[in-house]
Formats: structure tokens, sequence, C-alpha cells
């Protein structure tokens, strides 16, 4: 559901099958929950310098052209909004995690402890891995079923592959043995389930020069 300009309360919507069927039988759609979106928003058009004074600051933004609804909300709705308490002062971040982290040609797993600023998270964290098949994910963590909603995070032909694990405070990730070939990487997304910010960091491996186990044949 989209809205399709600032100056109406008509909104753009993409029925499911079950909200078709409702209407077909001339039922009413009884909303329950809905989640708000800024994606397509550019706050860098904020003009604090507007000629015509602090009420038109916002008015480019307010003026631009809304994205229509699309049937998939994993990749639309990234930006999500948030309640927060009325006194934040500042959104929140996740600190604590590395832009990068190099494995060399180690499989020795590195611990991860992200630390949400400016707000509490009593529920924990989700970890995005992209390519489950390259590495170890361990350290108290659980994996779950796929959120939609983080599908957002994982390029499309990721997906096959990908794994969501949620953890309290600390998640041990390593790659897994990579025997002659070249170095990989992957970046992971660490997500504030209570607020949704997000950070990520880029793992690589270098090439790992350890020889396969070659099995022998005994002769006859």
């Amino acid at each position: 559901m989209g809205y399709l300009d600032g100056s109406t309360v008509t909104v753009d919507a993409i029925l499911t099958k079950q909200g078709r069927r409702l209407l077909a039988e001339g039922k009413a759609i009884d909303v329950k929950y809905f989640c708000l979106s800024d994606t397509g928003v550019d706050y860098n058009l904020w003009n604090i310098a507007h000629p015509s004074g602090s009420a038109y600051y916002g008015e480019a933004i307010e003026d631009l052209p809304q994205l229509e609804a699309l049937p998939n909300a994993a990749y639309f709705m990234r930006n999500k909004l948030v309640t927060l308490n009325k006194d934040t002062t500042a959104m929140p971040i996740i600190a604590g995690i590395p832009e990068t982290h190099n494995f060399g040609s180690l499989t020795v797993p590195q611990s991860f402890t992200p630390q949400l600023l400016n707000h509490n998270e009593p529920k924990g964290y989700y970890l995005v891995v992209p390519n489950l098949s390259q590495v170890n994910v361990t350290g108290g963590s659980q994996q779950v079923n796929v959120n939609p909603n983080l599908f957002s995070f994982i390029k499309e032909q990721d997906i096959p592959a990908n794994a969501i694990f949620t953890f309290n405070t600390n998640i041990k990730v390593g790659p897994k043995a990579i025997f002659d070939t070249d170095g990989n990487s992957q970046t992971v997304v660490f997500v504030s389930i209570t607020t949704g910010a997000f950070v990520t960091c880029k793992l690589t491996w270098d090439k790992n020069i350890q020889k396969a186990p070659v099995t022998q044949t005994p002769k006859k």
C-alpha cells in the first residue's frame, strides 16, 4: 500500500488473494496491523534556507512523487518507521561492529558483540547471513525461519542460501574450511529486533593454502 500524494487520503493498495475474495463476497476488509516506511524519501531535500520560512523547509520532500505499491514488501519497505519515546533526542544506532573483518587463511571464528545506543534492546538482534554455505555461526545463536521483512538485506540471487539467526548479546562467525580456492567475501547484517536499526560488516578471507586430504587407494 502506498500514498499516491500528500494532498489526499487516497491510497494505492495491492490486495492479497484473501482480500480479493472478501471483496468479491461483499465483505469488508478489516485492517488490524500495518507498517509505515519512508522508503523513497530524500531527506537531503530538507531546506532550512527556504525563502518562505520554516513552514516550507520540507516543501520539496512533501512534493516528492511516492513509489506505487509493490506486491513484495520485503524488497520495498526496507526503511520502516518505528515508534520511540517522546523524549527521544537521537535515533538508535548499533555500535561495536567493525565495517570489515578479515580472517586471513584461518577458520577461527570471530566474536561480535553489537551495542544498541540511544535505545534499550530487550529482544536481542538478528544476524542476516546471505550465504550460509561459506560460514559457520555459533555462540548462543539460534537459526530462525526467514522473516520476510529481512529479505531486503539479501540479494535476490542469494536467497536460496541465506540464513537468519537470533542472539542476545554475542555471536561467533567464521569461514568454513576452504581448500585450494581463491579468497572470498560476503556482507552480513546485524539488525536490532526492537528498533530495526542495522549495521553491516564485510567478512573476507584469503585463499586457504591447505591441501584437501587425499584418499589413498590400497594396491592389490
